[in-house]
């Protein structure tokens, strides 16, 4: 009998044992999910464990002993929705599990868009308050990205006046909202086809860029012109010895739905230079540089979703020289006139859906 007795109590010392191998205390709080307040009276359940452990007032719970390494606890409240939780057997820090009052979760926000496209590498975005406070960016719109790294002028006149990267200016593109244009200065590069107040933004990407720019290798420039309504009404001339123009912008009916901007340059060094150059110099001007250029925005907010502009762009660029002594390597003429015009149309809405 006192054998008997002796091997039962080994084997259930034995059997204690093995009940304890390989099990950790899991010990935290169930909080709301929207207060982050303890939650009482929680009941919460872990796998390999016969009891429940239901949270206190503060909203602590415990188990002394849970088998495994990672296990899945439920937790049930009356009042709120159940829920489950992965926990981290052996850690020291106290878990947090999380449960929602029932409904709080029925609102189901979903939103569905279209990811913007990723700008190019390098690329510079410029808004005409940037443009102006750069030297001689009130008359000239480029000259912020003239002083940008890798970034010179062509001393060419009738090129296309931007050296990106050190590639030719032909090699480059340049656009108005989003149109590609032949020539993005006047003869002899002094000055952009578009005045700088006209000038909503300027995007300049020196490489990088995607497909859809076609046969651009060194560099893209592209200028968003400014709508006549987020402008305050404004007019303004302009004399020097290079040109002359004005500008104006305003808006138009009592709810100012409708905006009118536009503007007008013509050069006046072609007046200037006859009065200074020697007409028997070597090379002279056949025809002087002349240019002009004009601008027409038409703004129109239907509704608070829908903004409708028509913009027309005109340039004109002509020159001409002869040499009247060439030599080996000289030219003993050059001359360049260049011209367009664009209308472009954009319909901007701002809802789910455009109705055309």
């Amino acid at each position: 009998m006192r054998f008997l007795t002796t091997a039962f109590w080994t084997l259930t010392v034995v059997g204690a044992t093995s009940t304890v191998a390989g099990a950790a205390p899991v010990a935290g709080y169930v909080l709301d999910g929207e207060t982050l307040q303890p939650v009482a009276g929680a009941t919460v359940t872990a796998p390999g464990v016969s009891t429940q452990a239901v949270s206190s007032a503060e909203g602590a719970f415990r188990f002394d002993d849970v088998p495994g390494d990672n296990v899945t606890v439920a937790i049930t409240a009356a009042g709120y929705e159940p829920a489950s939780q992965d926990v981290v057997i052996g850690s020291e820090e106290p878990l947090s599990l999380i449960i929602y009052k029932t409904g709080a979760l029925g609102e189901v926000i979903e939103l569905v868009g279209r990811a913007p496209k990723p700008l190019a590498v390098g690329t510079q975005n410029l808004t005409t308050q940037e443009l102006v406070r750069v030297p001689g960016g009130e008359r000239d719109a480029l000259s912020a990205i003239r002083g940008l790294p890798s970034v010179s002028t062509s001393p060419a006149p009738g090129s296309q006046g931007l050296i990106l990267r050190g590639g030719s200016p032909d090699d480059s593109k340049f656009m108005i909202e989003g149109v590609t244009i032949p020539r993005i200065y006047h003869v002899f590069n002094n000055t952009t086809i578009v005045p700088t107040r006209f000038v909503e933004a300027i995007e300049f990407s020196p490489g990088g860029f995607g497909v859809e720019e076609g046969r651009a290798t060194s560099g893209v420039v592209s200028l968003t012109t400014a709508s006549s309504l987020l402008q305050p009404n404004y007019a303004e001339t302009n004399v020097s010895f290079l040109e002359v123009g004005g500008l104006f912008s305003t808006k138009l009916g009592r709810d100012s739905k409708w905006g009118v901007s536009g503007g007008f340059r013509r050069s006046t060094v072609d007046a200037i230079l006859p009065l200074v150059l020697p007409s028997d110099a070597a090379v002279n001007f056949t025809t002087y540089p002349t240019y002009y250029d004009g601008q027409l925005r038409v703004d129109w907010r239907p509704t608070s979703q829908d903004r409708v502009a028509v913009l027309g762009i005109a340039s004109f660029d002509e020159i001409a020289l002869v040499n009247k002594e060439p030599s080996d390597g000289s030219f003993g003429s050059f001359g360049n006139s260049t011209w367009f015009g664009r209308v472009l149309t954009t319909w901007y809405h701002e809802g789910k859906t455009l109705r055309n």
